[in-house]
């Protein structure tokens, strides 16, 4: 079964908050207090479960989202403003800009930023597999998302970008020679101006994620991973709940490419 959470695309509030479509193997995410929402939201849901709730009234509809959240807490995911995307806020990228999602896989980002007005829209993954799950999820938007196949390693860029996420891709990336290739990626890819938000696990973070090893880093130590050409923004800690209930704590940072 899929859930659609989306508001009306068309609102200009800054402070809407955009639910994407729910996969159907979603991991459970609050959603926002009441009081922190604005905006007409449109709740629809497919198969045995249907809501709907249109309106004036932000926190009559906010307590709706909130609800149907504690009703159908496995069917929900939030998939608008996630930590990644309010670093890329937060570093001044904004819809005029192109954005590519480092490892976005089955992540919900792209869907997100085509519903806040983003026209250039990139997601690279090793997992050609994965990628495609999240074209399903789109339907007919996905042909509006670029999709790369790629080891990000080895991948030679053909453009530029003007903002570059990354969630949970360079944790993996454990030694140095790996991650130096990362970094040479991230130069052919951007150019001065540019912004990077990069998330992994904090220090006090899983060893081990997806039964692979990871490495955790605080904000200075992740800045200082990809180098002196990239001056920090912004940063942000973020803790993620697992479909299973564990705590995944995140070390999030927004970087502006200096020279």
């Amino acid at each position: 079964m899929c859930v659609t959470l989306r508001p009306v695309p068309w609102l200009p509030s800054p402070n809407v908050q955009l639910y994407d479509v729910i996969c159907d193997a979603p991991n459970p995410a609050a959603l926002p207090d009441a009081s922190n929402v604005t905006g007409t939201f449109i709740c629809a849901g497919v198969g045995d479960t249907v809501n709907e709730a249109t309106g004036t009234d932000p926190v009559a509809l906010a307590k709706t989202l909130i609800d149907f959240a504690k009703d159908h807490p496995q069917l929900v995911v939030k998939g608008g403003l996630v930590s990644g995307s309010q670093m890329l806020d937060a570093a001044g990228v904004t819809p005029a800009d192109s954005v590519i999602d480092v490892g976005g896989g089955t992540s919900p980002l792209a869907g997100a930023l085509l519903g806040r007005g983003f026209g250039d829209v990139t997601v690279l993954d090793i997992s050609a597999a994965a990628m495609e799950h999240a074209r399903r999820r789109l339907g007919p938007r996905a042909d509006q998302v670029h999709w790369l196949a790629a080891d990000i390693r080895v991948w030679r860029p053909a453009r530029r970008f003007a903002a570059w996420h990354d969630r949970a891709a360079f944790h993996f990336l454990t030694a140095e020679p790996d991650r130096r290739d990362y970094r040479r990626t991230l130069a052919e890819a951007t150019a001065p101006g540019a912004v990077a938000v990069v998330g992994c696990f904090a220090p006090d973070g899983p060893q081990h994620c997806s039964g692979l090893p990871v490495a955790r880093y605080g904000p200075g130590d992740l800045a200082a991973e990809l180098g002196p050409d990239w001056e920090p923004v912004a940063q942000d800690r973020e803790e993620h709940t697992t479909p299973a209930g564990q705590a995944q704590p995140f070390t999030w940072v927004a970087l502006r490419r200096t020279r």
